[in-house]
């Protein structure tokens, strides 16, 4: 008897792995039952039937579960990355996931594994960068976060990034579809390949652009619409070369444009490192916030602290002082490598905006800094205010271990 049974359950195990990947599992369970029950009993079987059929459904249903609840494997630099796991990327740090997707996170990028599931998983981005690579299976379902914005994935390649200081969320689409949702976006908004979105939460906009390659034939256009017609040949050619010199001059982007289509290297170059500062002492509030932006998104650190001081000396206590107290922090952490400096600015925004939008952030961040610094017992205390003011915060793995360490 045992020997049918195990028989029974090889027999359905074939049929089930058999047609997986080509329907729903709910429909393979219910055509899996159907060819059973369909064929006819042996005469000897025939009184047994009944108990047999009930064994069938119940092993099927097993079976359907068991492959229900397989989840993608998921690992980070070689280990298996646990779900709610905090992750603090010093250097570009690879996910790999078992379907072959792969999330690859930008130094200084933070966040952690949300769920994970057979058909996707679930990441959660505090700040930072990622280059997502999903793959496109039947049913995949893959989910970035970032603050308020979500990113929903069925297959698709693009690069993403989230600065929660200016509540920005910057996506280049390079190949599939996603759907982004969240703030000015609403219940979601279709990106296709080649569009490039950058939405704004505080203030409530967006825009998508798509790939400049048709641009410059549309300007060429353009200007030779507007040349005159019937002058002489060399008349027609000198002017061409001024109107040509005057277009060129005049249709040159200010730093404020490039900065605002996110060429960031191409607005500090155009601004040129000697006129920065002069720059910064002109400039008002919020163009010295996007001056700063410049200097930290182009990777010119210590000009975006210079820009950041600016801020706060000449508009003190402004809506964008304790926020400049935090990139200053962030700056020092991330680009500089100055954990002392780091932890003292976390410590200012938080003596500033104690109970500011980044609060929370600022508390967790310094709880870093001192550590890398080597203040163990200055981290302990800070991880034991952590975790009694945000127990369930990304950061309160680490806080926990931190607090317990003697």
């Amino acid at each position: 008897m045992s020997a049918r049974w195990e028989e029974l359950g090889r027999r359905i195990a074939r049929e089930q792995d058999a047609r997986l990947g080509q329907e729903s599992l709910e429909d393979t369970r219910r055509q899996v039952l159907a060819s059973l029950l369909s064929q006819p009993p042996r005469a000897r079987w025939r009184r047994r039937w009944p108990a047999y059929a009930a064994a069938a459904i119940v092993l099927s249903g097993a079976l359907f579960f068991w492959n229900k609840s397989q989840k993608l494997e998921v690992t980070i630099d070689g280990r298996t990355l646990d779900r709610g796991e905090w992750i603090a990327a010093e250097k570009r740090v690879p996910i790999e996931l078992s379907d072959g997707s792969r999330f690859v996170l930008a130094p200084g990028t933070r966040g952690r594994l949300g769920e994970v599931s057979k058909q996707g998983a679930h990441l959660v981005v505090e700040a930072g960068s990622v280059e997502a690579a999903v793959v496109h299976r039947s049913g995949t379902n893959y989910k970035l976060s970032f603050g308020p914005f979500a990113v929903d994935v069925t297959g698709t390649r693009f690069d993403v990034s989230w600065d929660p200081s200016e509540e920005l969320l910057t996506l280049k689409l390079n190949e599939g579809s996603v759907v982004v949702s969240g703030c000015a976006l609403g219940s979601g908004r279709p990106l296709l390949a080649g569009e490039t979105l950058r939405a704004w939460c505080r203030e409530q906009r967006f825009e998508v652009q798509a790939s400049g390659r048709g641009a410059a034939p549309a300007a060429a256009l353009s200007r030779a619409a507007a040349e005159p017609a019937g002058l002489p040949a060399a008349a027609k050619t000198g002017g061409a070369r001024a109107a040509h010199a005057a277009s060129a001059a005049a249709e040159a982007p200010s730093w404020q444009a490039l900065a605002k289509s996110g060429d960031y290297a191409g607005a500090f170059a155009a601004i040129g490192p000697a006129q920065f500062s002069a720059e910064c002492e002109r400039a008002k509030e919020a163009e010295l916030w996007l001056l700063a932006d410049v200097a930290r998104l182009s990777k010119n650190g210590q000009a975006a602290i210079g820009a950041y001081t600016a801020l706060r000396r000449r508009f003190p206590g402004g809506a964008k002082s304790g926020q400049a107290a935090f990139a200053i922090a962030r700056l020092h952490f991330d680009q500089l490598g100055h954990y002392d400096e780091a932890a003292r600015w976390f410590r200012t925004y938080l003596s500033e905006q104690p109970t500011g939008a980044l609060a929370r952030e600022a508390l967790g961040r310094l709880m870093e800094a001192e550590q890398r610094a080597g203040h163990r017992e200055a981290a302990a205390s800070t991880a034991r205010d952590y975790l009694k003011r945000h127990p369930a915060g990304p950061h309160a793995r680490l806080a926990a271990k931190l607090s317990a360490a003697r």
